[in-house]
C-alpha cells in the first residue's frame, strides 16, 4: 500500500520549501539553486549550521526588539512593552540551534508561549484582586520578601507546564513566559496586553526560522501538527526465511545422525 502523499507536495516548490516540505525524508537537502546559497555545499555542513544559527538568532531578536520599540507603535506607545521578553532568547537557541527537536517546532513555539502567557496573566489577575499586589511585586523586584508574589510565580509556571504537557506543546522557554507574568513588574503592568506581545514575538521568530532554516541544506519545521509516522519495517525477504529454515533442517539432521551413532 502506497503512503498518502504529503499535503504540501502539490504546492509550488518555492512555497512548500519554506514551510518545511522536502520530497526526500532525510537530509542534508539541496540549498536554493542560486548564489550565494548554491555555494553552501562547498562548506562543511556543521559550519553552515553554525553560520545560520548565528544569523537567525541575531535577526529574530533584532526584529522583535525593533517591533517592541518602534516609535508610535501600539507596543511602545500604548502597551509600554519591555524591549523584549527574556524567554525569547532561550527560544532562539532552540529554533536556530536545535531546530530538529520537537520542542522547537512551530506548534510548541507559538502554542507553548501563548498558553503560558495566558495562564500567567489569568493567575496574576486573580492575585491582583488584592490592591496591594502591584506594590508587592515592585518591592519583591527590589529584594523584599512577599510570599504571595512567590506563590503566584511558582503556581503560574507549574500550571503552565501542566497545560503544555496536556496539550502536547511543551516549550521550555515558555516556563519563563509564565513566571514573568507573575513576578516581573514591567510585565505585570502589561496585563492582557502581554498576550499580543507574546503572539507577535513568537510569530516573528517563527517567520525568521522558516526563512533562515530553509535557504540552505537544513529543513524547518520537521512537522506542523504532529510528526509523520515512521516507515513500516520490511519483512524478512524470502531468501532469508529459506535460509533460516535450511539452517534449522541442517541442525535437525546433525542431531538425528548423532542419535543413530
Amino acid at each position: 500500500m502506497n503512503p498518502k502523499p504529503h499535503r504540501l507536495a502539490h504546492w509550488p516548490p518555492i512555497v512548500s520549501r519554506f514551510l518545511g516540505y522536502r520530497s526526500t525524508p532525510t537530509g542534508p537537502w539541496s540549498p536554493l539553486p542560486f548564489p550565494p546559497f548554491a555555494w553552501l555545499p562547498h562548506l562543511p555542513y556543521i559550519m553552515e549550521k553554525y553560520m545560520f544559527g548565528f544569523i537567525g538568532s541575531f535577526v529574530s531578536l533584532f526584529l522583535i526588539q525593533l517591533a517592541m520599540t518602534l516609535p508610535h507603535s501600539a507596543f511602545s506607545s500604548v502597551y509600554h512593552s519591555p524591549i523584549i521578553i527574556g524567554s525569547f532568547g532561550a527560544s532562539a537557541v532552540l529554533v536556530f540551534g536545535a531546530f530538529e527537536v520537537p520542542l522547537a517546532q512551530p506548534r510548541n513555539l507559538v502554542g507553548g508561549h501563548f498558553i503560558s502567557a495566558l495562564i500567567g496573566v489569568c493567575l496574576t489577575k486573580l492575585f491582583a484582586l488584592d490592591p496591594g499586589y502591584h506594590a508587592w511585586v515592585d518591592e519583591a523586584d527590589r529584594g523584599v520578601f512577599h510570599v504571595v508574589v512567590i506563590v503566584n510565580g511558582c503556581l503560574s509556571m507549574a500550571l503552565a507546564l501542566l497545560a503544555m504537557d496536556l496539550l502536547g506543546v511543551i516549550h521550555p522557554p515558555a516556563g519563563a513566559t509564565a513566571l514573568l507574568a507573575a513576578v516581573s513588574p514591567s510585565v505585570v503592568r502589561l496585563s492582557w496586553h502581554y498576550l499580543p506581545v507574546i503572539i507577535v514575538s513568537s510569530l516573528i521568530m517563527l517567520g525568521v526560522g522558516l526563512i533562515n532554516n530553509n535557504v540552505g541544506r537544513k529543513r524547518y519545521p520537521m512537522y506542523w501538527v504532529k510528526p509523520a509516522p515512521p516507515p513500516p519495517k520490511p519483512n524478512n525477504p524470502p531468501e532469508v526465511k529459506e535460509g533460516i529454515h535450511d539452517n534449522g533442517d541442517q541442525e535437525r539432521t546433525k542431531r538425528d545422525i548423532a542419535g543413530q551413532a
